[in-house]
């Protein structure tokens, strides 16, 4: 199964293959909600609308697992055998498996998950109505200074003390 990975779709592998491949991709999808997007695996017409770089990206990802490569370098450090076998990967994945997993071929024994069915026709991405939350802040009580012996007093610069005032 492993020359089908990165054969750039000239090869014709078996059902079971796509089946499996596919089934895994819409796995990964409800597994990581950020690599595929939040609402990716809520129904069919919400997985068919993802865009093809995430899910190419992920089809790379797997290239490499399966091959045993290490984890890819970031774009400054690339090596040609890197650079090649993404774009063998990617040129396999966009002309065999994105016609399937963009919803245009149907495989058979390809099963729908059970909560797409549920969800079919849904609007996801529609909020629910918004209510306004104002939050009234209780009055405060005045704040009430008793009269106080101190404020009839003034300083006495001779005596050099407080006294009350005349």
């Amino acid at each position: 199964m492993k020359k089908y990975l990165t054969d750039k779709g000239v090869g014709t592998p078996p059902l079971e293959y796509l089946v499996a491949l596919e089934q895994g991709l819409r796995e990964y999808a409800s597994v990581d909600r950020a690599a595929f997007g939040t609402f990716a695996n809520f129904n069919f017409e919400e997985y068919i609308k993802v865009e093809v770089w995430r899910k190419r990206e992920a089809y790379n990802g797997l290239v490499r697992y399966v091959l045993g490569k290490s984890n890819h370098s970031k774009y400054v450090n690339y090596n040609w055998h890197d650079y090649t076998l993404r774009l063998r990967s990617s040129k396999t994945f966009m002309h065999r498996h994105w016609p399937v997993t963009s919803g245009s071929v149907t495989l058979n024994g390809l099963v729908d998950p059970v909560h797409w069915k549920e969800n079919a026709g849904v609007d996801c991405r529609k909020r629910g109505s918004q209510t306004r939350v104002t939050f009234k802040t209780p009055h405060a009580a005045p704040i009430v200074v008793e009269e106080d012996e101190d404020e009839d007093m003034e300083w006495d610069s001779e005596e050099e003390e407080w006294v009350k005032k005349k």
